[in-house]
């Protein structure tokens, strides 16, 4: 299974990208973006140079002939034409049908590029590399300052992009702890806290930013949001009116001062500014739902459902559209829900209806809730905005269970403050603790679920809190302890009590649970995999090997864990044996350790490096006395050559002790010299490099051991997860 990727940015990023030219990109406010995406089958092409909605086509080009497969996505009734040099040299007609393989040799006489087309460039192939090639900068510049104002606010913006708020947050406060007076990190800092709420705080960084420059965009925009929220109209619309002076900013201030306009009533100016914001993005998605709204209580029903034919072509499954109609209609059915079939609806409900409220529309909002599936966080809204009946729908949620709630809206929060005035119940305080998790308000967090005491009777709470107290072993012990009293067969409580044994060290135990967890819950890989984890910290290399040779494991994108705890446990076995003196044993198995059983969840690689298998036979041959198998495999440990895509690893010093035990001195000094100069931050080339030169390679080895480096998905830092067996092995020979 391989996925070709071709898309609107450079590369897949992940947070390394940060320190490249390839950043994150983000959706400024009210951003809209149309794109589409082809997703297609490749049969028999043998490989894939050119795809479009017409068909995959891969061409090979040997010993002056070209042979073309072209594999159609649809039907095709088109010329194809092959040209070299701009000179058609073959053509002919394609009737083919989807999937319907089409072959063809063709000679080729002429040097020089050449080039497939079919159609009108409906497929569109060039041999000429350069035709299509930009000179753009691929590596990053290496004398920017990233400790300074702006390196920070680099760094943060970029973990904004990522949603990673708290370390964002951290970030900005660094560059604003450099240069106080620094325009752009001003404005992000106010928008860090509008998200968490702190609305003083960000009100502060706002008027700071407004009093370097007035008319910046960002400082008027949050200005502007923050008041909204505090409820002091006429500063918001002030700082819409100048932040919609800036391009970026233009289209969503205009909604939001057409939002502020229709909350008042003032239909006028909320059309005329919803207009204004369609001007520059016709597709607002939320400014034509307030131009619907707009229209219908103008009772200007034409445009109002013109309006929603827009909406419609945009989002067929907006729900308001739906709802919108039946406000048009004399016979209302009052079914316009029936459209709404996703796995949570009452989410669905509940946005339809908060975006309602946030317009002004109480009664509507009201009418959503009254037709949604029952939910805690519905019955709490209702309370909320049906006055009489507050208590009856207060009641009603606290009546039904928390388990599998799971509120977020920061909307919700303010209400779920509101009733905690009427009602002291833990289930408000519990769902307040969440939102407020949510948006790193951490200590708030803490402090309601606290105030929950022993009252929640589900296990979920009590790990959620034991997360949440990361750090206060008594909390976490506890919040375990009173977990297993509600249910101590639990799969996830008992897959956290695993982790903790063997966090402690205590691989008896966490072997006893693991092995009675996965026979339970076969289907959940994991418990097997902690199982072979607490084998192998025991040093049962025989136990965990039978049992992973019998173990399945589903393939899944990243499913290495099997495999790697495969291959140590193989490499343990044959270090146990090398000190026994076994070296036919070590060499079966540093063998075994080679291969990649099919069910452990994942295929051998493209580029395998298997150094240190091959240095560990190479060196048991060498034992043994046989030189001819012994430098076979020496051969091919110096012979290794890392991809340009791979990092190097600490491999590389086995690779050093080989050609230095054939006495190539000279290849070992330029091998190492090379892998540094290419990789000059890579922390295990300098151990390579300070262990093999002077053996001073102690002090970084530490370092590496100490250092604990959390690996990002998608993410291009290194980690050298072998490290340990290497040094592990390296002191063997010693």
């Amino acid at each position: 299974y391989i996925e070709y990727q071709a898309g609107k940015l450079f590369n897949q990023a992940a947070n390394s990208s940060t320190f490249t030219p390839f950043k994150h990109r983000e959706f400024l406010p009210y951003d809209s973006d149309i794109m589409r995406e082809l997703w297609f089958p490749l049969k028999n092409t043998g490989g894939m140079v050119a795809a479009s909605e017409y068909g995959v086509l891969n061409v090979e080009h040997k010993q002056g002939m070209i042979v073309l497969k072209l594999s159609p996505l649809q039907y095709l009734q088109s010329q194809i034409i092959i040209k070299v040099q701009g000179k058609e040299v073959f053509s002919d007609q394609l009737n083919l049908a989807p999937l319907q393989l089409y072959t063809k040799e063709i000679e080729l006489n002429a040097e020089g590029y050449f080039t497939v087309e079919i159609g009108d460039k409906k497929l569109y192939y060039t041999s000429d590399e350069e035709s299509d090639m930009v000179n753009r900068p691929l590596r990053k510049a290496v004398d920017f300052n990233w400790e300074s104002a702006h390196g920070h606010y680099i760094a943060a913006l970029e973990l904004e992009k990522q949603r990673r708020y708290p370390e964002a947050l951290e970030a900005y406060k660094k560059s604003y702890q450099q240069e106080a007076t620094f325009l752009p990190s001003l404005g992000r800092l106010a928008m860090a806290y509008y998200r968490k709420r702190d609305y003083q705080v960000a009100l502060k960084y706002c008027l700071r930013g407004l009093s370097i420059d007035t008319y910046d965009p960002l400082s008027n925009y949050v200005y502007a949001l923050v008041n909204s929220a505090l409820n002091n109209r006429a500063e918001a619309k002030s700082g819409f009116s100048i932040a919609a002076q800036s391009v970026s900013y233009r289209s969503a201030s205009y909604a939001q001062l057409a939002k502020l306009f229709l909350q008042e009533k003032n239909l006028t100016q909320a059309v005329m500014y919803a207009q204004k914001a369609l001007r520059f993005n016709t597709t607002n998605v939320s400014v034509l739902e307030i131009l619907a709204i707009c229209y219908r209580q103008q009772a200007e029903h034409d445009k109002a459902l013109q309006v929603l034919e827009r909406l419609y072509t945009l989002d067929a499954c907006n729900a308001f559209v739906s709802f919108e109609k039946e406000k048009h209609t004399t016979s209302a059915t009052g079914e316009w829900f029936k459209g709404i079939s996703n796995e949570l609806p009452y989410e669905t409900y509940l946005d339809l209806a908060i975006r309602y409220y946030q317009l002004g529309c109480k009664d509507e909002a009201l009418q959503v809730l009254n037709a949604s599936p029952v939910n805690p966080i519905v019955l709490i809204w209702q309370a909320h905005l049906d006055d009489e009946n507050t208590m009856k729908y207060l009641s009603k949620a606290l009546d039904l269970s928390a388990s599998m709630v799971f509120p977020h809206r920061n909307a919700t929060l303010t209400v779920l403050e509101g009733l905690m005035q009427k009602e002291d119940h833990w289930k408000l305080k519990y769902y307040a603790g969440v939102i407020n998790w949510r948006i790193n308000n951490i200590v708030q967090a803490q402090t309601l679920f606290a105030r929950c005491g022993e009252k929640p009777d589900f296990v979920a709470f009590y790990l959620s809190k034991r997360i949440l107290f990361k750090g206060n072993e008594k909390e976490e012990e506890a919040s375990l302890n009173k977990a297993e009293t509600i249910d101590a067969s639990d799969w996830r409580l008992n897959m956290a009590l695993i982790d903790l044994y063997l966090k402690k060290g205590d691989y008896q135990q966490a072997e006893k649970l693991a092995g009675k967890y996965y026979v339970k819950f076969p289907e959940k890989s994991l418990f097997g995999m902690k199982y072979a984890e607490a084998l192998l910290k025991q040093e049962k290399y025989q136990k965990c090997l039978s049992f992973l040779d019998g173990f399945e494991v589903l393939p899944y994108e990243g499913a290495t864990d099997g495999r790697n705890i495969y291959h140590e446990t193989c490499l343990r076995s044959a270090f146990n044996e090398w000190r026994h003196g076994n070296y036919s044993k070590v060499i079966l198995y540093a063998q075994k350790a080679k291969l990649w059983p099919a069910n452990l969840g994942v295929g051998k690689h493209y580029d395998v490096d298997e150094r240190l298998d091959d240095f560990v036979i190479a060196m048991a041959y060498d034992k043994l006395n046989n030189k001819q198998q012994a430098d076979r495999y020496y051969q091919k440990v110096m012979n290794h050559v890392t991809p340009s895509y791979l990092n190097e690893s600490s491999k590389l010093y086995l690779q050093a002790l080989a050609l230095e035990k054939f006495n190539q001195r000279k290849s070992v000094n330029e091998l190492i010299h090379k892998s540094v100069e290419a990789e000059p931050d890579n922390i295990y080339l300098q151990w390579v490099k300070s262990e093999f030169m002077d053996q001073s390679g102690s002090e970084i080895e530490s370092k590496i051991r100490s250092t604990k480096v959390e690996v990002q998905v998608y993410d291009t830092k290194f980690v050298d997860g072998e490290f340990q067996l290497v040094t592990d092995f390296v002191k063997l020979l010693h």
